[in-house]
């Protein structure tokens, strides 16, 4: 695995394990907000629209699973280019 790709998964990961634990769904009740399954909420700028709203709620666990996604490619990649090299 090439280092630039080594430091984004790593930075990627530490932005994720900061946040409230997801999932999160983005409800309307009252105020505009992300709800995860524990009922822990993140107050939303009420100007943010539906389809922000989906997105952060939809991002919350679909940025952990690509970067489990990347981190395996790269190193089936790696591995590959290991045997290619002999």
């Amino acid at each position: 695995m090439t280092p630039d790709i080594r430091k984004f998964i790593d930075d990627s990961r530490a932005v994720c394990e900061k946040a409230i634990a997801g999932p999160w769904q983005a409800v309307r009740d009252g105020s505009v907000c992300v709800r995860n399954a524990r009922g822990d909420s993140l107050i939303i700028d009420k100007g943010v629209t539906d389809a922000n709203r989906a997105f952060i709620a939809h991002a919350r666990t679909a940025l952990p699973a690509a970067l489990d996604i990347i981190e395996k490619q790269a190193t089936r990649l790696s591995i590959i280019e290991i045997f290619m090299d002999r």
